[in-house]
């Protein structure tokens, strides 16, 4: 697949087909659009030709409701396209209004002021994630361009952009390391991708396999199941997600295994990644490939401090003690868990992001993964875990249901039972 894009004299984009009989062409007044001729004087006295816009003609028009031309489009919204706008060297729009141009050295649109500089362009347009623009395609433009710089079509004529991706909002430069800018990045590459939709959910490592063997070569990384599994950090920041889940009409995807993004149909956030110089907290032992029959299977050994939890009626949640029974409880089972031996979680101070809904009285283990500052949230530490929940049958094997964000006085509070330090196999 990105043989073929990247290989691309140009790809041509109907933007605003909403299904692939919709065709590219739309009924638009074109003189609308056109810039009047002036002819003026210059200060030497040679004759001048200028190009009159209105302020409703140029593409510098910030987000409003007078215009629909930076509004949201059928094309933007689909999963498939990602990969194909990601990998095109040159891309030849066809808009609801006006045609646009887009290469890697610059962009060029109808309106005013017609081109602009590709750097100029990430600059001006590339939003962050606090600062979105409700699907204005400039910006997944912008972004688009922003990731081909630096990872598919590399410049290696001029020096590297400085990095740009987290410097505004929740991270400044000395917030990590160069090593994490690339999983830093990646992780917004499957954050935006998982915004857009897929009829069929099993296409979605498929999906974005062809930006993966782009980049692969050029970052000298192994990618496995939608993480990057060259080193054990590269793992650890490919765990550090949440998923947005949609209660009972989210799913879990049986093309992945339970600790990979691609396991869940929500909208995936990368929660982990707001943490300045990010922490391991478990040990990654080994990634065991499992795939056989195009499924997507592995085992993560991980070793870290646990906690054993229950959920009760609802989104009750509580911390319970240990007991020798404990491991036996943790096999997906109804359990009984007496109230003395409960503390309750207060939802509003502790993050549970849920990859699937769970019966009530269920136990779970709460096993650490990552610490460090987020600095969105005045600086405080955090500890970030995986929620966990014993597959049938076994006392050590493991499914990932969720993610969980603690601040660090909370989890270590020594009034909770003690932390066990385990060794854990997560399927």
């Amino acid at each position: 697949m990105h043989q073929y894009y990247k290989s691309a004299l140009v790809t041509i984009a109907a933007a605003d087909g909403s299904n692939c009989h919709a065709g590219l062409f739309r009924e638009r007044d074109g003189l609308r659009y056109q810039p009047g001729e002036l002819q003026v004087t210059g200060i030497d006295g040679a004759p001048r030709q200028l190009y009159a816009f209105t302020n409703s003609m140029s593409f510098e028009l910030k987000r409003s409701s007078l215009s629909d031309s930076f509004k949201p489009v059928p094309l933007y919204s689909r999963a498939w396209v990602f990969q194909e706008q990601a990998l095109s060297p040159r891309i030849l729009t066809y808009a609801r209004d006006r045609v646009s141009w887009r290469c890697q050295e610059m962009i060029f649109d109808e309106r005013a002021p017609l081109a602009k500089s590709i750097d100029d362009f990430i600059r001006e347009d590339r939003a962050t994630d606090f600062i979105r623009r409700g699907g204005d395609p400039r910006s997944t433009d912008a972004a688009m361009a922003q990731l081909q710089e630096k990872w598919i079509f590399p410049r290696l004529d001029t020096p590297s952009p400085s990095r740009s991706i987290r410097n505004i909002g929740y991270h400044g430069p000395d917030c990590y390391s160069p090593g994490d800018e690339f999983p830093i990045a990646w992780g917004d590459i499957v954050a935006e991708y998982t915004r857009r939709k897929l009829t069929y959910q099993t296409d979605k490592l498929a999906a974005i396999q062809g930006i993966a063997d782009a980049v692969a070569p050029l970052v000298s990384r192994t990618y496995f199941a939608g993480i990057w599994v060259d080193s054990p950090r590269s793992v650890l920041m490919g765990l550090v997600w949440s998923s947005r889940f949609r209660g009972v009409e989210s799913h879990r995807v049986d093309i992945a295994p339970s600790w990979s993004w691609a396991s869940t149909d929500c909208e995936v956030l990368w929660s982990g990644h707001m943490l300045c110089r990010l922490e391991p907290k478990a040990d990654i032992a080994i990634i065991k490939d499992l795939t056989a029959a195009g499924k997507f299977t592995g085992e993560l050994v991980i070793e870290t401090n646990v906690r054993l939890a229950s959920k009760g009626e609802g989104h009750a949640l509580a911390i319970t003690t240990w007991s020798e029974s404990s491991v036996g409880e943790l096999k997906g089972k109804v359990t009984t868990v007496y109230q003395a031996s409960r503390w309750p979680i207060d939802n509003r101070e502790i993050v549970f992001g849920m990859d699937e809904d769970l019966g009530e009285n269920t136990q779970l283990w709460i096993a650490e993964l990552a610490a460090g500052v987020n600095h969105n949230l005045r600086s405080r530490k955090e500890v970030h875990c995986l929620v966990l929940l014993a597959c049938d049958g076994t006392d050590t094997a493991f499914r990932r249901v969720g993610y969980s964000v603690w601040e660090e006085q909370k989890w270590e509070n020594e009034e909770l039972p003690e932390l066990k330090r385990k060794k854990l196999t997560i399927l």
